[in-house]
């Protein structure tokens, strides 16, 4: 039997259409660093951005520096808060999240 070397991110395009957090938040970082998939900011945020409000924090931090960083959106100075403090809300590493704030 032959393996198709495109089938696993096959199968993993199938569970982001799905709306599967840790899919999305994998095509986010796939897209940031291109690899699989073509170097896509745009795309990289909007895959975070599907995945944060699914309670992912590691997701809402990429979207709070994509906001901030300008990154796939425009730059925006207050938005990064907002998902910087629903991580720490949530539970992500409160250090994190403030070194976040003031970098």
């Amino acid at each position: 039997m032959e393996i198709d070397p495109d089938e696993p991110l096959r199968l993993h395009q199938l569970a982001a259409d799905g709306a599967q957090t840790d899919a999305l938040r994998d095509f986010g970082w796939l897209c940031r660093h291109g690899v699989t998939l073509e170097k896509d900011n745009t795309k990289e945020y909007e895959f975070y951005l599907r995945a944060a409000p699914k309670g992912d924090n590691h997701a809402r931090v990429k979207v709070g520096k994509c906001f901030k960083s300008g990154v796939g959106t425009e730059q925006d100075i207050e938005e990064p808060v907002y998902y910087y403090k629903q991580a720490a809300v949530e539970g992500h590493s409160k250090r994190t999240v403030q070194l976040e704030l003031y970098l």
